[in-house]
């Protein structure tokens, strides 16, 4: 299994609200190219520009271009930005699509497939549980069965799951 390139919260946001947009990964690799994030304006929005998206992945050494090829890891997740993440990546709102609670979202709803790329993204901070609140482990990024098959989920802040699994 390969080393995924390690990228911050805010990064993996913008790589998929730009995804989310429409903006295909060779657009995206054409615009790193060029160093032109024009194309990617029209997934900008109040809290959403990408002005500094190139100049901030580089300064910060996130390899962006094998971050589309090849997928990534974010270095630490937030409650509200894993939230916002999962919005972007899989149009999942909380409250419709799962709750959430100080360090944990629960009962999330997903392709096995889905899953897995929760799974191999998601930062060590996080725990990623079954149904029954069982650790999920995926050895060598495997599929989690039937890519297809819904399955429900939770994620766990370490520390919270922590203190879950001992009372």
């Amino acid at each position: 299994m390969s080393q995924k390139t390690k990228l911050s919260q805010m990064t993996a946001i913008l790589l998929e609200r730009a995804r989310r947009f429409g903006v295909s990964d060779e657009e995206l690799l054409s615009c790193l190219k060029s160093n032109d994030t024009s194309p990617l304006k029209m997934a900008e929005d109040q809290h959403y520009h990408y002005d500094e998206f190139f100049t901030y992945a580089e300064k910060h050494g996130e390899n962006l271009e094998d971050t589309i090829k090849n997928g990534y890891k974010m270095k630490f997740n937030t409650l509200g930005g894993l939230q916002i993440w999962m919005k972007e990546c899989f149009g999942l709102e909380a409250g419709t699509d799962f709750t959430a609670s100080p360090g944990k979202i629960e009962n999330v709803k997903l392709s096995s497939e889905n899953i897995n790329s929760i799974f191999n993204t998601l930062a060590s901070n996080w725990i990623m549980l079954d149904s029954n609140r069982k650790p999920i482990i995926v050895e060598d990024e495997s599929p989690l069965g039937d890519p297809k098959e819904i399955r429900i989920f939770h994620l766990f802040i370490l520390s919270e799951y922590e203190a879950y699994k001992n009372e």
